[in-house]
């Protein structure tokens, strides 16, 4: 009987032993655990910190080289404008200068007119006074 009762004393102890192993094992296992967790959701954290970052940096980029693109594109719009408005001086200083030549020409052709009715009327009085001196001429015969 005291055999017995010192087996299932002994069966206890080495039951008690067992779970309280058992529960220092578990105890240990979800402390690696939750360091690991932890491990992992650091550098998750810094991973997507870092991901970011660098999204952050290159919308920056894109933005400055679209605003570089705008101010070379205004540049360039200027400058085209500035050579349509020469260009247009040019037209406008070649079109003032043909009109001067233009006019130019009609006051030498009024002035040419007038000296050809000019020279037709000192024809036509020419050979009226012809008429009057062969008339006179014939007169004085008679």
């Amino acid at each position: 009987k005291a055999a017995a009762a010192k087996e299932a004393e002994e069966s206890k102890a080495a039951a008690a032993k067992e779970v309280e192993e058992s529960k220092a094992a578990n105890a240990k296992e979800a402390e690696v655990s939750k360091a690991a967790a932890a491990k992992e959701a650091e550098e998750s954290r810094a991973a997507a910190a870092k991901e970011a970052e660098e999204s952050k940096a290159a919308a920056a980029k894109e933005l400055e080289d679209s605003k570089a693109a705008s101010e070379a594109l205004a540049s360039e719009l200027a400058a085209k404008i500035a050579t349509l408005e020469d260009s247009l001086k040019t037209v406008e200083a070649a079109a003032a200068a043909a009109a001067a030549k233009a006019t130019e020409e009609l006051e030498t052709a009024r002035g040419n007119i007038a000296a050809a009715e000019a020279a037709r009327e000192l024809e036509v009085a020419r050979v009226a006074a012809e008429a009057a001196e062969a008339k006179a001429a014939a007169e004085a015969k008679a």
